[in-house]
């Protein structure tokens, strides 16, 4: 089954129920409905949600060598905004956008993840479309965050 949708009148809703059908690896799906796909994934309590979002930033710290550079910079950042004793205000911009870039890779993770998972080793040009588009958001998101802290530390360090 492709998840491209040839046909444009076909709402989002009807396709979705389509996705349950995709099997994982040589096992099929076992859940019958969307619906039964949700519950499955469902936690049980906040502590298990916190729990498994634990367990998908430490996946991503373990596997990721780009989000360990990024998490890298953002230490090397928040010890430069130390040394130059930046205000608060700054200090809240730098935390917003080393929060964004780490989200991105994060995001860029989740969605290489799930391409490889549907396209099971298979080349597909619509893949390779996606996850460099994925990538070029976080390349975006790291570049923007580099002009941030040149605007912060620049004007403290010629001081």
């Amino acid at each position: 089954m492709s998840l491209h949708n040839p046909r444009p009148e076909e709402s989002v809703t009807s396709l979705a129920s389509e996705i349950h059908r995709v099997p994982l690896g040589n096992k099929p799906f076992i859940f019958t409905t969307i619906q039964e796909l949700r519950a499955g994934f469902k936690s049980k309590s906040l502590l298990d949600s916190f729990n498994f979002a634990w367990q998908g930033l430490c996946y991503t710290a373990k596997t990721q060598r780009n989000f360990r550079i990024h998490l890298a910079i953002s230490a090397l950042t928040l010890v430069i905004g130390v040394y130059t004793h930046v205000s608060l205000l700054e200090w809240a911009i730098l935390c917003g956008v080393i929060g964004v870039v780490l989200f991105a890779e994060l995001i860029n993770t989740a969605i290489e993840l799930f391409v490889d998972m549907l396209t099971e080793g298979r080349y597909d040009e619509r893949a390779k479309t996606i996850k460099d588009t994925a990538a070029a958001a976080v390349l975006l998101t790291a570049l923007m965050a580099s002009c941030v802290g040149a605007f912060i530390f620049i004007p403290h360090l010629l001081k």
